[in-house]
């Protein structure tokens, strides 16, 4: 994370219910779970001296801020950051609380200094958030920013029994997808991956880097790079979802009372955005079990040049049917347009 001034947000898991003192704030109830705590950065040092500040989380250290108080009980699990010039907490703290299950835990926390337009800068979440979904928030809304870096604090922990109650199969598998493809991409932004900007097979060197990349992080998570290039493929499918729909996405695949299967995720991905769109609603209004295409679904889309006259005889019979329900009901003559 480099010197310059910007904008951040603290993942912290919190992993039982705390009692905690904030300063002269108050005294709050903590719930376990997710919480999200923005900042920015614009004195000496940016966002490399506040981040550090954060990650130490000491006992002894003065606590200055709100969020030292919290920071005791909830280690950091990621930062997410941009180096915006520009002042952008505002946006990103409404962002959040758009969130899928966002909830306010203390009013004011963090936002003395801009309430109201801000009710506090710290989120609580029953569930794991991700950074896509507010990508995809921030998107939606027309916000310029410059692009959101994720860097993990907590290592991964390749133990299927301690993350069973933390998250299924499905959403481990999301995890290891989507840690490869933000690690792929800070290394391009911080020019350590070692690519020759100058040679001239430019994709090649670029292929040869995530092949180096996919090997050090399978060896690193404990599995295989086959499986890896399998969870890589699901994590790029799920930011399609989120882009293309919305952020509770996450909340319909993962968390909702019918947890969708990868196959199901896999094949609705590779629809067009309408009929992706209609299955993730039918799910969270509980008319359908799977995100998955069905073939009673309208039709949404013509996937390929040799299914149109298939199409149109189609069309054609329905609006041949409809006129002969006219015209068996007695009604007066109504011309058809075809």
């Amino acid at each position: 994370m480099r010197k310059e001034s910007g904008v951040y947000a603290l993942v912290m898991r919190l992993e039982s219910h705390r009692t905690i003192r904030i300063g002269q704030l108050g005294i709050f109830d903590f719930e376990s779970g997710w919480y999200i705590y923005l900042g920015t950065a614009h004195g000496a040092g940016g966002l490399s001296a506040r981040t550090n500040r954060h990650r130490r989380g000491d006992s002894d250290k003065r606590k200055k801020w709100n969020i030292d108080y919290l920071r005791q009980f909830a280690p950091i699990s990621e930062i997410w950051f941009s180096h915006a010039p520009q002042y952008r907490e505002h946006d990103w703290s409404w962002s959040v609380m758009r969130l899928h299950g966002a909830m306010i835990p203390a009013w004011k926390f963090g936002a003395n200094d801009c309430y109201p337009h801000c009710y506090t800068h710290l989120y609580h979440f029953k569930n794991r958030p991700f950074v896509n979904a507010m990508r995809a928030d921030l998107l939606s809304k027309g916000s310029h920013h410059q692009p959101i870096y994720v860097e993990p604090v907590e290592p991964y922990v390749s133990d299927p029994v301690s993350l069973q109650s933390m998250y299924g199969d499905l959403l481990k598998q999301y995890d290891r997808g989507r840690r490869f493809l933000e690690r792929r991409q800070r290394s391009y932004y911080d020019g350590r991956s070692q690519i020759d900007m100058s040679e001239r097979n430019l994709s090649f060197a670029k292929q040869t880097f995530d092949t180096r990349l996919l090997t050090e992080m399978a060896k690193e998570m404990n599995v295989s790079p086959a499986l890896m290039k399998d969870d890589i493929k699901l994590a790029s499918a799920v930011d399609t979802l989120v882009q293309n729909c919305n952020a509770d996405v996450y909340g319909t695949l993962f968390h909702g009372p019918h947890p969708q299967s990868r196959k199901a995720i896999m094949s609705l991905s590779r629809t067009l955005d309408l009929r992706q769109q209609h299955r993730i609603q039918g799910v969270l209004n509980r008319r359908f079990r799977s995100v998955a295409p069905q073939v009673n679904d309208d039709d949404f889309e013509t996937v390929a040049y040799n299914e149109v006259p298939s199409r149109l005889r189609r069309a054609r019979g329905g609006i041949e049917k409809l006129e002969c329900m006219i015209e068996d009901s007695g009604e007066p003559d109504a011309p058809l347009h075809r």
